[in-house]
C-alpha cells in the first residue's frame, strides 16, 4: 500500500516534493503517473533519460508503457542517502525497439522490487526526462 501527498517536509527543487509512505503487501506494488494524451510530453524520442531525485533510502524499479499498453522495465536504481537526497538515472535508451516511445503514457516506479513485505518513507522530486551521458 501506497500513501503519498505533497509536502514541504523535504524539497530538492521548489517548495515541494512528494512524500510516499510504503507498506507493502505484495512483491510489485507501484506508484504511477499517467503522461496526458494529446501533448508532447509523450515523446520522450528527443531524450534518452529518466532522471528521479530520491530523499531517503530505497531500491526503485522504474518501468514505461506506451499507448499500446506494452511495458518494459528501465532499470532498478538504489537511492542510499538516508538524510538526503540522491539523483537516480534512468538511461532507456536501450528499449527502442521495444517499445513506442513517441507515444509514453505511464511511468511506474516499484519500490523495493520483488520484496513482499518492505516498509517505509521516502520523498521523490524533480522527475524529469533528459538527456545524459
Amino acid at each position: 500500500m501506497y500513501r503519498y501527498r505533497r509536502t514541504t517536509e523535504q524539497a530538492h527543487g521548489g517548495d515541494y516534493s512528494l512524500r510516499v509512505d510504503y507498506r507493502k503487501t505484495g512483491p510489485f506494488q507501484f506508484i504511477g503517473a499517467e503522461i496526458k494524451a494529446g501533448t508532447n510530453r509523450r515523446d520522450f524520442t528527443r531524450y534518452n533519460s529518466v532522471v528521479v531525485w530520491v530523499y531517503g533510502v530505497a531500491d526503485i524499479l522504474l518501468k514505461l508503457e506506451d499507448s499500446s499498453s506494452i511495458a518494459r522495465d528501465v532499470s532498478s536504481q538504489l537511492a542510499t542517502n538516508p538524510n538526503g537526497w540522491t539523483m537516480l538515472v534512468y538511461s532507456y535508451s536501450h528499449l527502442a525497439g521495444q517499445l513506442n516511445l513517441r507515444d509514453v503514457k505511464n511511468l511506474m516506479l516499484f519500490i523495493e522490487p520483488g520484496t513482499s513485505d518492505a516498509s517505509g518513507t521516502i520523498y521523490l522530486d524533480d522527475i524529469q526526462i533528459a538527456t545524459t551521458r
